[in-house]
C-alpha cells in the first residue's frame, strides 16, 4: 500500500500537475473527517465574546541564567511594547 501511494505521489510530482503533499493532505482530511477550524475553536467573533483574555497584560517570567544578572535595557524596552505580547 505504501508503495502505491509513493508511486502515485512521485508520478504527480514528476508531471508537475500538483504537489503530492496537497493531494495526500486532502485525501487524509476526507478520510479522517477533519473540519474547518471555526467548527473546533469558533469564529473570531465567538472567541471575542468568550473573553478568553488573550490581549491582557502579561508579565514576562524570565529564567535567570548564570552569568546574566540583569536584563539589558534595550531588551527590557523591547519586551514592554504591546506588539510582542
Amino acid at each position: 500500500m505504501v508503495y502505491v501511494f509513493l508511486f502515485i505521489g512521485l508520478f504527480l510530482e514528476a508531471t508537475g500537475i500538483a504537489s503530492c503533499a496537497w493531494i495526500l493532505a486532502e485525501i487524509y482530511k476526507y478520510v479522517a473527517g477533519f473540519q474547518c477550524d471555526k467548527v473546533y475553536i469558533g469564529t473570531a467573533e465567538e472567541q471575542e465574546a468568550k473573553d478568553l483574555g488573550y490581549d491582557k497584560e502579561v508579565e514576562h517570567a524570565l529564567v535567570k541564567l548564570p552569568g546574566f544578572t540583569t536584563m539589558p535595557e534595550a531588551l527590557s524596552k523591547l519586551m514592554s511594547h504591546k506588539i510582542l505580547l
